[in-house]
């Protein structure tokens, strides 16, 4: 299994215990992924991992798993290894390259990776920009399907808010509505 790590972020100690029995519960499954927070969750047994019915449609319409947050056999990595030339979103490309390889993935709510820092990452706003934009372009199907694109422009509208690009974010957030216009925001987040 190879399992990913920040630097300034750490695992819970029990992480790899916990994500082993996850394989074990489910031997078919090439991928598990979990949830990554400030604080970790109460240490509980692996029946909260379950299967992913269709990883692809999770990657793009949902916030993705940090990439400490995942975890994948070694021979499914080596098939399809994460392209550090990326940019800035080269661990969604990753994922979403796993989930068209036919990865098959179990996930969990279970938090087992403390971030850090609340800081923004080391990674540069302008450099996350031209990362989706990239992942955009390798995956045009994040168009085809109304509530990825509806989440794709809503990251990249935070993006360009963060970067001082009023106009360009108000231009994603209105893609976005677009996409899903008759969804409220606190409605899709559930």
């Amino acid at each position: 299994l190879i399992a990913f790590l920040d630097g300034d972020d750490t695992w819970v100690p029990w992480k790899l215990e916990f994500v082993a029995a996850c394989f074990e519960r489910h031997p078919d499954t090439d991928v598990a992924i979990h949830r990554t927070g400030y604080r970790p969750s109460a240490r509980v047994d692996n029946q909260h991992c379950a299967v992913l019915e269709d990883p692809l449609k999770r990657m793009l319409r949902e916030q993705p798993p940090h990439l400490d947050g995942v975890v994948v056999r070694r021979t499914f990595h080596l098939d399809s290894p994460l392209d550090e030339s990326f940019g800035g979103a080269e661990d969604l490309d990753y994922l979403i390259r796993l989930a068209k390889g036919g990865a098959r993935m179990v996930e969990t709510t279970t938090v087992l990776a403390i971030l850090g820092s609340t800081e923004t990452s080391a990674i540069g706003i302008d450099k996350r920009i031209r990362g989706r934009l990239q992942l955009l372009a390798r995956h045009p199907e994040i168009l085809t399907d109304r509530r990825a694109r509806a989440f794709f422009y809503l990251r990249l509208g935070h993006q360009y808010r963060r970067n001082g690009q009023r106009l360009d974010a108000l231009g994603s957030f209105r893609r976005s509505l677009a996409a899903r216009p008759n969804v409220s925001a606190t409605k899709d987040r559930k």
